[in-house]
Parts: C-alpha cells; sequence; structure tokens
C-alpha cells in the first residue's frame, strides 16, 4: 500500500511539474510542440485506471496466486538474472484471455528483449505466433552493472527451443524503424528499451506506426519514477503523456498496472 501512495505522489508530482518539463525540452519535440501538455482530464483517466486495477487485483488476489504457481513452474528450466518480468505476467495473462489472442495467429514486435523473459512468454502463450526482438544487447547507464555479451547469450539459449519463430535484430530501434528491415506491421508491441523519454517518445511514434488497427501497444515502466529522479518527466512518463495527446483519437485506455496498455482504433 505504501508503494501505491508512492505512485499516486509520483503522478502528481509529474503534473504540476510538467510545465517546467515543456520549457526545457520544447526544441526537442519540433513538430509536435502542441501536444506538450497534462490536462485535468488525462490525470484523472490514469488515476481511475490506477485505482480499477487496484481493486481488481484486491478481488482476484487468489486467482493471481494460483497464476503464479503455474508460471513458476513452465519458467523453472531458463535461465534469468533478474525477475523483472515476472510482476507483469499476470497481467497480461488476464489481458490476452480478456481478448481470446492465445489461439490466433500472432505477428509481435518487441523493443528491448534482455534475457527474453517476456519473448518466452510470448512463445509459450502465443502457439500461433512469430515475434521480432529488437535490442543492441549493449552497456548503458540505465543497465550498466550487466555484461551484455552474457545477457545476450542467455536470451540466445533461452529461445532456443522455439528459435524458428523468433527473429532477432541486433541493433538500436531508431536503426530497426529507420530501415523499415522487414515491412511488417503487428498484432502486439511490447516497447521495453531505453527509458529515457526522448528514447520512448521515439519508440511510441514508431511503434504506433507499424501496429494494426485494433492492435495493442504495452508500454513498459510507464509508472517507474526510479530512472530520472531529479526531472521526474524524464522517465517513460512524460514522453507517454505527450505521445497519449497526439494520438487521443485513435487510442483507447485498456489496462493500467506500472504498464500501461492502449489498443489503436481506426
Amino acid at each position: 500500500m505504501i508503494l501505491f501512495f508512492e505512485v499516486i505522489k509520483f503522478i502528481l508530482d509529474c503534473f504540476f511539474s510538467f510545465n517546467s518539463f515543456k520549457k526545457k525540452n520544447f526544441l526537442f519535440f519540433d513538430k509536435d510542440k502542441k501536444y506538450i501538455s497534462f490536462s485535468f482530464f488525462t490525470l484523472f483517466k490514469i488515476l481511475y485506471f490506477l485505482f480499477l486495477n487496484k481493486i481488481k487485483l484486491m478481488i482476484n488476489i487468489n486467482s493471481k496466486l494460483k497464476f503464479y504457481k503455474i508460471y513458476k513452474k513452465d519458467f523453472e528450466k531458463f535461465k534469468f538474472n533478474t525477475s523483472w518480468f515476472s510482476a507483469a505476467a499476470y497481467h497480461w495473462n488476464q489481458l490476452f484471455l480478456e481478448f481470446d489472442l492465445y489461439n490466433k495467429p500472432t505477428n509481435i514486435l518487441e523493443i528491448g528483449s534482455f534475457e527474453g523473459q517476456s519473448t518466452l512468454f510470448f512463445l509459450k502463450k502465443f502457439k500461433n505466433s512469430k515475434i521480432s526482438c529488437v535490442d543492441p544487447w549493449i552497456n548503458y547507464d540505465q543497465n550498466s552493472r550487466y555484461e551484455f555479451q552474457n545477457i545476450e547469450n542467455q536470451f540466445d539459449k533461452n529461445i532456443l527451443t522455439y528459435k524458428d519463430r523468433v527473429i532477432k535484430f541486433k541493433m538500436f530501434s531508431d536503426q530497426f524503424f529507420d530501415q523499415k528491415l522487414n515491412n511488417e506491421i503487428y498484432d502486439i508491441i511490447y516497447v521495453d528499451g531505453d527509458h529515457h523519454f526522448k528514447s520512448v517518445y521515439k519508440d511510441l511514434i514508431n511503434s504506433f506506426e507499424v501496429l494494426k488497427v485494433n492492435g495493442l501497444m504495452i508500454i513498459d515502466d510507464f509508472l517507474a519514477y526510479n530512472f530520472y529522479k531529479e526531472n521526474l518527466n524524464e522517465n517513460p512518463f512524460g514522453a507517454v503523456i505527450i505521445f497519449l495527446n497526439k494520438h487521443k483519437k485513435n487510442i483507447k485506455f485498456i489496462k493500467l498496472t506500472n504498464q500501461l496498455v492502449i489498443k489503436k482504433l481506426n
């Protein structure tokens, strides 16, 4: 519960400091300057979905515990140095069951794959899927403590059983989108790359262009505030707010945990 109120405080702090974020980064957004705002309506919408998710979790606590017993067994043979993704697994499962997606042919794009934990979730659960994984697998500020050659090797080992359904792009997401390497559109896109707002914004804009109508986009760490503590909107949050403003007529809120899930409309 303490963490929950810390998240609310983070959202409110972002709201009240948004004008200073706007002034500081006005030039970066170039043609999208008119979308640099954070309205009371958006604030209310975020808080509403956050409280809604909290209530659902309290009601479905037994379902969650049961899910993680099965999840742990399913993934015990794979090796991971972190458990970042595991907190999202239950929410993903509920979401994909609700949309009845597991048995449908699904083309997935993943921006940021690390050791492949989320990749494996897609591959194991979506039997008729293929996934494009974009990751440079190199050291950077946010994860400088890891040896990325080992991380990449672990990714390769983890997805080995499913390698015929994985297309690996070892590169930055900017390169992937600029080169239009596979000219495909996707049913699901998971955005989990560099978490600085400038990189997040570019990933969101580029990903939305290749997302199918009625497709889902999952935005990681929307409510994470531990990457850039001095300027809170420089976390993914600031970029997402502006992205939502830009595409507000073409987006539907689906789910909000630490991650934000949106649906692309006509």
